[in-house]
């Protein structure tokens, strides 16, 4: 029997302190105004969303967080690839501290709008392009003194 309530008294308590941070894409990197002129002739900005959320606060508070992810990548829509030139992730966004229950950060990507068209027919062209980025999470607890 006392077995039985030391089992149970230990998993409680490892059930209870555990808390897991965890991320979610609110809104994917879309590209506005590709076929007109913006502010620069040569990059079309694109801007995502995405939301790092924890379910126990209480725990991860105080906790350091640093976003890691590759410079560039590839965007396709399974005809054509696309390098994009640059993901920029705010300094502000990619250190801080865990210190609210949810926090939206943005992610800024830039394409070159010459590898856009390169000459290729409208059919090719034309279409969704997605990808997948990796995301590295890495988390870092405060040391209590």
């Amino acid at each position: 029997m006392k077995k039985f309530v030391l089992a149970v008294i230990f998993l409680s308590l490892s059930i209870s302190t555990l808390a897991e941070i965890k991320y979610k894409v609110v809104q994917p990197i879309t590209f506005k105004n590709i076929s007109t002129e913006s502010w620069n002739k040569e990059y079309v900005a694109g801007e995502g969303i995405i939301e790092i959320y924890t379910n126990d606060l209480d725990i991860d508070s105080g906790k350091s967080l640093v976003i890691e992810y590759p410079d560039t990548f590839v965007i396709s829509n399974k005809k054509k690839s696309i390098p994009l030139e640059k993901i920029i992730v705010p300094k502000a966004d990619k250190e801080f501290v865990l210190n609210v229950e949810r926090r939206p950060i943005k992610i800024y990507a830039f394409l070159d709008r010459k590898k856009l068209d390169a000459g290729e027919d409208a059919s090719i062209i034309e279409g969704e392009y997605t990808a997948k980025i990796p995301i590295v999470i890495n988390e870092y607890s405060q040391i209590n003194e």
